[in-house]
């Protein structure tokens, strides 16, 4: 079997294996192309007037190619006025609102007084107020308000607090009443036919004490309605009724101010009482005597 011996194609030129270029793949294809990177600049362009300049302003006047201070003057002017108003007035914002110190030079241009002490706000005149204000005072400073900021925060948060004091006392006053009612009805409950004599019997005894609607009300605030009735009710046995001698040897019959009122009008009604006191009975008489020093006790006129 004989060889086949391959003949070299005349005519076509071959390429060589290294100048083949890669096919490009998804890598190449999704990445970011280089950025050209401008030449360096020649400083040997800043002209001489430029020379002690900084080297980023000695790089700006380079490159903004300014001939003579003029033009740069010049420039500084027109920027000015683009603006509408002197560049170093601008806040400069800082890039990392933590930093304090670069965040304090922002408060500060915008009107953040010195120090927190130099806010002027009213915050009452008690050593608890002035401590609370003190500290909320320092606070707002590094939150960097101004006074004006400060003073409009601390007027809305005084007439928030009005408000909610005002709610809150309106509602503290329905639940007051509620269990004023409540309270009421159970000591009606308890007391049965006998509650308008005992009420009766109560006020009295603090008539007698010479107490008011304050005192009272100052004492229903600490024991409630139903521990306020039942304290004027058992007082009344100690200073609103008295013992007064039946005249017939049976026991003391205990008065107060208005029961002993009715019981004076009805013996000197009596015509056999008047009789009776008038012929010297000493038993009618200390009776009647009684009963006019538990009336005068109790505040009330006989006539």
């Amino acid at each position: 079997m004989s060889e086949e011996i391959a003949t070299p194609v005349t005519g076509v030129e071959s390429t060589p294996v290294e100048s083949i270029p890669e096919p490009a793949g998804a890598a190449s294809m999704l990445s970011t192309p280089t950025e050209a990177q401008p030449p360096p600049l020649d400083l040997a362009t800043v002209p001489e007037w430029a020379a002690e300049f900084s080297p980023e302003l000695r790089e700006m006047v380079a490159s903004k190619k300014y001939g003579d201070p003029e033009s740069l003057a010049q420039a500084y002017m027109h920027a000015s006025k683009k603006l509408g108003k002197n560049p170093e007035s601008l806040l400069e914002l800082p890039a990392d609102w933590s930093d304090a110190e670069a965040a304090g030079k922002v408060w500060n241009q915008l009107g953040r007084p010195a120090s927190a002490a130099e806010y002027a706000i009213e915050f009452g005149d008690s050593e608890q107020a002035q401590s609370v204000g003190t500290r909320l005072s320092a606070k707002a400073w590094e939150l960097g308000l101004t006074q004006d900021q400060w003073q409009g925060v601390v007027n809305e948060f005084t007439s928030t607090g009005v408000e909610i004091n005002d709610t809150m006392g309106e509602q503290a006053q329905q639940e007051a009443a509620q269990k004023s009612a409540a309270e009421m009805a159970e000591v009606k409950q308890l007391w049965g036919e006998n509650f308008d004599a005992n009420l009766q019997r109560g006020r009295s005894a603090i008539r007698a004490l010479g107490l008011d609607d304050s005192d009272i009300q100052a004492i229903e605030a600490q024991r409630g309605t139903k521990g306020v009735l039942e304290w004027a009710f058992n007082l009344s046995r100690m200073v609103g009724e008295h013992a007064v001698d039946t005249g017939d040897g049976q026991q003391a019959v205990f008065h107060d101010g208005e029961s002993a009122l009715a019981e004076y009008k009805r013996m000197v009604s009596d015509p056999k009482v008047v009789q009776a006191r008038n012929s010297g009975d000493v038993a009618v008489t200390r009776k009647i005597d009684q009963l006019i020093e538990v009336i005068s006790g109790a505040g009330l006129r006989i006539s």
